[in-house]
Order: C-alpha cells, then sequence, then structure tokens
C-alpha cells in the first residue's frame, strides 16, 4: 500500500503489451489512460513491459508454422515437374489447413514447427501423393525435426476431420 502507483504502472504496461500483440504499430500514447502521462511515466512503462516479458519469458515477436514453410520447401524440391506451380499449391494448401487448424485445442501442445512441417506433408499426400514418401522422408531427415512428434500431429489432422465431419452428421440428425 506504500505505493500505489506501482499497481497503475503494471496494469497499464500489460495493457500496452496487450494493444501491441495486436498491432504493432501501437505505441503508449495511442491508449486512452495514458494521454495525459508524462515522458517519465512512459519511460518507466517501458522498463515494466521488459520486466513483464522477461518475467514470462516472452518475445514481443511471433513465430507461428507460416514462418517455417519456406525452409522445408526448400527441403522438399528436387522434383522434375514445374517445382514453382507444386511449391505454390503445397504452401497455399498448407496455409489454409494451418488456419482451421490454429483454434483446435488438440494442436497447442505442438511446436509451429512441428503443425508446419505436419501440414505440408498433409497437402503433399493429396496434391502429389506418389511423392508422400520421399517428401516425408525428407522433411524427417531435417535437423530439429523430431520424427514421432511430426508423426503424432500429421496423423491428428485427418481424425480431427473425422471428429468435425461426426459431430456435424449428429446435429443435423436432431
Amino acid at each position: 500500500q506504500a505505493r500505489p502507483w506501482i499497481l497503475k504502472l503494471i496494469s497499464l504496461s500489460c495493457v500496452s503489451l496487450s494493444a501491441k500483440m495486436r498491432k504493432q504499430e501501437i505505441s503508449l500514447c495511442h491508449l486512452p489512460a495514458t494521454k495525459r502521462l508524462n515522458h517519465y511515466y512512459n519511460v518507466n512503462v517501458q522498463r515494466m513491459e521488459n520486466v513483464i516479458l522477461g518475467a514470462l519469458k516472452w518475445l514481443m515477436r511471433s513465430v507461428t508454422p507460416v514462418s517455417f514453410f519456406s525452409f522445408y520447401l526448400s527441403c522438399l524440391f528436387n522434383l522434375k515437374e514445374d517445382p514453382l506451380v507444386l511449391k505454390h499449391s503445397l504452401k497455399s494448401q498448407a496455409t489454409d489447413l494451418t488456419f482451421n487448424l490454429q483454434y483446435e485445442i488438440n494442436f497447442f501442445s505442438f511446436k509451429p514447427s512441428v503443425i508446419a512441417a505436419a501440414a505440408l506433408l498433409f497437402a503433399s499426400s493429396e496434391l502429389c501423393p506418389l511423392q508422400f514418401p520421399c517428401f516425408s522422408n525428407r522433411i524427417c531427415h531435417c535437423t530439429y525435426v523430431n520424427k514421432d512428434e511430426l508423426m503424432e500431429c500429421y496423423k491428428a489432422i485427418p481424425e480431427r476431420d473425422i471428429v468435425y465431419e461426426n459431430e456435424k452428421a449428429m446435429t443435423q440428425q436432431q
């Protein structure tokens, strides 16, 4: 209770961080509660943001599965077909799949790199099934790829579709 300003500082820092997670170009002066604050207070809010991020071990950039697509695609291609068309198709389908998976609770336990690899594998199994074994082998031999995690994530993708179809059928019966 001796320092009531510390709670205001912490709460403003949390609100500021939350706003920055939504829009990177936002700054403290854009927040309505901070319009009347002086420069000294703004500097302290920025310092408190760093303390909070350090305590949470967070970074202010987000790493998503999409960040890994280019890496995995570079590992895949030694094809006789036009690789640009196939690369674009694989990346497009994997991106769509990744966006559909982002709210699935079963996929929260997987790293973004694993989800990216599994999405590309799943897309390749649909777009070019004959080359799937080659693609799977190449991705599994990439540095830092845990084959067991990758296969678990890959197998969870069609399972998600089965569960979704069953739920849809049940709601239509009612």
